[in-house]
């Protein structure tokens, strides 16, 4: 039961942490802040668990930690200019981007399910970059920037996960647990980007330190899906229901934390809910 029901509240909780830290943030730079503080909670909820686990080679885990820091700074990026049921669902192309680097750099073969899922990934890229009105074709224009840093993130998070992959003869928790408690040492030097004095102190934040503190319960919530299901692709699948709860709850929780999202038209809600199920139909279509 703890092996479907930890991804799937990790799915449920990460948006939930983004609006948190899109709350308690409003400029670039502070995504270092945000990466940096999630990293850290991914460091210390992890390391507990490391007494526990087989020991692990710590090489690659460092590897894999460096491509998740800088993607969690990019995905900063864009949570803090974008909105988050638009960046969460894109968060879904990571399982295909990884399929795509399996083919491109480790030679392995290109199946037609692939193909399948890129054409569903890019109908869900449509509906969210299609403007819905005139006035919406300027921010658009401006969003664009902020989608790129999501694609990014993307990608340095399934470089991440194919580094894990080259680690196969490797206990898999024990690899994500360093790879966590790596992950807040290599974000250690963001600190030259965090103001300790004074009220705009990440510290001082409540929204930024409860989103960072999510973020890094959601984290080690898939790592634990993983060790008890022994069944990578089943916590996957469920993590990437993160797309559809992020609309649902982005609309719901919008109305109480005064979110731009929230004051959207039902039509835009039913297409990012339908740009979300794309995401999750091409994960679904390249992990079975």
């Amino acid at each position: 039961m703890a092996a479907i029901l930890l991804p799937l509240l990790a799915s449920m909780i990460q948006p939930v942490g983004f609006l948190l830290i899109k709350k308690g943030t409003n400029k670039p730079l502070e995504a270092f802040q945000a990466a940096l503080i999630t990293n850290i909670f991914f460091a210390l909820l992890s390391l507990p668990f490391l007494f526990f686990t087989p020991k692990s080679n710590w090489t690659l885990p460092l590897v894999a930690a460096v491509l998740s820091a800088l993607g969690q700074v990019l995905l900063f990026l864009s949570v803090i200019n974008c909105e988050v049921s638009v960046i969460t669902p894109i968060m879904g192309s990571k399982v295909l981007f990884i399929a795509l680097m399996d083919w491109i750099f480790l030679g392995h073969q290109f199946e037609p399910k692939l193909a399948v899922a890129i054409l569903f990934s890019l109908l869900g890229f449509f509906l969210l970059v299609k403007p819905s009105s005139k006035e919406a074709v300027v921010k658009s224009s401006k969003k664009s920037k902020e989608l790129v840093f999501a694609v990014g993130c993307s990608l340095l998070f399934a470089g991440s996960d194919l580094v894990i992959q080259q680690a196969s003869h490797e206990p898999l928790s024990t690899f994500l647990l360093a790879m966590y408690l790596f992950c807040g040492i290599v974000s250690l030097p963001f600190l030259t980007f965090v103001p300790f004095l004074g009220k705009e102190s990440p510290f001082f934040s409540v929204s930024l330190f409860s989103g960072s503190f999510i973020q890094g319960l959601q984290g080690l919530g898939v790592a634990l899906g993983i060790l008890f299901s022994s069944n990578a692709t089943q916590t996957n699948i469920l993590y990437n229901l993160r797309g559809i709860w992020s609309v649902f709850i982005v609309w719901a929780l919008g109305f109480f934390i005064k979110t731009e999202e929230s004051s959207r038209q039902t039509a835009v809600f039913f297409k990012r809910l339908a740009a979300a199920l794309c995401f999750l139909i091409s994960a679904v279509v390249t992990l079975l």
